[in-house]
């Protein structure tokens, strides 16, 4: 094909692409950058698997030690991690869902419903890192049960935003197999308590640090 007779089709499809609605248009944009952090994510999940692989082999699965809640928290966190990637990872990439509105929304219930559970185990390894570091303070002890409560307005969100919202077929389904409706998600708000409880373990877990190192000095 010479360049005289592609010039045609490029006008075609940038003209095409300017027809698009501007929501439309948005999404496309919002969605190529979920499946580059998604991707990128992955990278390091798989990174950070490879390099702690040898001390879980030794530690974990090697050692002669009866089972514990501890360690299975570890590899509830640890493993948990790549069952809710292959569920996003098919809601991003899988094509075949493009005409099946009902299995997008079933995808995406079990993996915001999966997420929630592997962010809750996650929380909680933190809890009790944290509730050691401070001595099995009583008042560490009320933050943690008040931090754990929130995962029930988590849930309470989850549920409200999963039962309402809807996916139709997607006309690009190479680029958005799932394509949402026009209302927005309100899974931030889970997001935001989450960052505001992990903010709080942040602020207790250096207070402790520079208090044992000034303790050290003296």
């Amino acid at each position: 094909m010479t360049s005289n007779q592609a010039r045609p089709l490029i006008s075609l499809n940038m003209s095409f692409a300017f027809t698009l609605p501007q929501t439309f248009i948005h999404l496309l944009d919002d969605v190529l950058l979920v499946k580059y952090f998604h991707v990128a994510s992955l990278a390091l999940m798989v990174y950070d698997y490879l390099l702690t692989l040898p001390d879980e082999i030794q530690y974990i699965w090697t050692a002669r030690r009866t089972s514990s809640g501890g360690m299975t928290l570890y590899l509830l966190t640890r493993y948990l991690n790549f069952f809710d990637a292959t569920i996003l990872t098919i809601f991003l990439f899988d094509r075949r869902l493009s005409t099946q509105p009902n299995t997008c929304s079933s995808v995406y219930q079990a993996t915001a419903w999966f997420e929630l559970v592997g962010i809750t185990v996650a929380e909680v390894i933190l809890f009790l890192r944290t509730y050691a570091i401070w001595g099995q303070s009583r008042k560490i002890l009320y933050f943690i049960i008040f931090s754990t409560l929130l995962m029930i307005p988590c849930a309470v969100v989850i549920k409200k935003d999963i039962s309402t919202l809807e996916f139709s077929p997607s006309p690009f389904p190479n680029i958005i197999p799932c394509v949402p409706g026009g209302r927005k998600s309100i899974l931030y708000i889970d997001y935001v308590l989450v960052l505001g409880v992990e903010f709080v373990i942040i602020l207790l877990t250096a207070w402790i640090g520079i208090k044992q190192c000034k303790g050290e000095t003296k």
